[in-house]
């Protein structure tokens, strides 16, 4: 039986400032299926992107594993970015709200499809609606181990979606029913 491992991990990944996301080759040796996703608050008031699916391995690669990182991306009107690493400091508690998720692999067989759980971004305060976005998108990265060929690779691009209006929609909402904690 195939062993499949979800672990939490820190999510530190930041791309220089003003970088525009829409011109990253999306690789197709990965496709991801959405069952379920979304921005949603949490009990403290904080926003976080929620993610299910599957992961499919389009090549004739046999994967020792594979690693997926999830992100969320913020694109401000004066051209900086939003992540993770520069929301939080990686100090007291905003150490422990930026962790990510990651799903490991011990072996993934070509054509495989495996599901992936409850993948979760760093938590964003409101407080950053207040910030002129221009445009949010959600980027899932892999880094592969190839079992027959001996290779690696890291950070192949996966996705990378435009969830503009899921931002907008739950900023709207954070606005209407305020969180009191």
């Amino acid at each position: 039986m195939k062993k499949i491992t979800f672990l939490a991990s820190l999510i530190v990944i930041m791309t220089s400032c003003g970088t525009n996301q829409n011109q990253n080759s999306i690789s197709t040796d990965f496709t991801l299926k959405s069952t379920n996703e979304g921005f949603r608050q949490d009990n403290f008031g904080q926003i976080i992107y929620h993610y299910k699916g599957s992961l499919r391995n389009n090549t004739q690669n046999i994967y020792k594993e594979v690693e997926v990182k999830m992100r969320v991306v913020m694109n401000l009107e004066n051209g900086q970015q939003l992540t993770d690493e520069s929301i939080h400091d990686g100090k007291g508690l905003d150490f422990f709200s930026s962790l990510g998720s990651m799903h490991l692999t011990d072996i993934m067989q070509p054509g495989e499809e495996q599901e992936m759980r409850d993948f979760e971004s760093a938590s964003f305060d409101p407080k950053y609606a207040a910030y002129p976005i221009k445009s949010v998108f959600l980027q899932f990265t892999a880094a592969t181990k190839d079992e027959v060929n001996g290779t690696t690779s890291e950070k192949i691009l996966i996705k990378n979606d435009d969830i503009t209006s899921g931002w907008q929609n739950i900023i709207n909402h954070t606005q209407q029913s305020p969180q009191n904690h």
